[in-house]
């Protein structure tokens, strides 16, 4: 992975908070901690409460946990893998409360 790849991932990622912003309606009906597992690009919490995301690096308690390859994950936020097949495929791996990681999907489109 590429230095720029991985400061895209890290943009993407903390840029959460401020797109929730414009879905904090939605939002406010789910609460949570998801963490993503990039391999060597990290490990990122985030945070949803009261129709707010925090995002925060590193390990920590969590209700649904995906690991994946970086490189993946690059691909799914470019629309360029397919979520649903990559799980049936064994690209992505999910523990805990699966459902919030599909309500998060289902507000924020991807």
């Amino acid at each position: 992975m590429t230095e720029q790849e991985h400061a895209q991932i890290r943009t993407f990622i903390f840029e959460l908070p401020e797109r929730a912003r414009a879905h904090e309606d939605a939002l406010r009906r789910h609460q949570g901690t998801a963490k993503l597992v990039l391999g060597e690009a990290g490990v990122f919490r985030a945070t949803l409460q009261e129709g707010q995301v925090e995002v925060l690096e590193g390990e920590g308690p969590a209700d649904v946990t995906a690991h994946m390859k970086p490189e993946d994950f690059l691909k799914a936020m470019r629309g360029r893998l397919n979520w649903v097949l990559a799980l049936t495929m064994g690209r992505i791996k999910l523990t805990g409360d699966v459902s919030l990681l599909m309500r998060l999907r289902e507000v924020f489109g991807k």
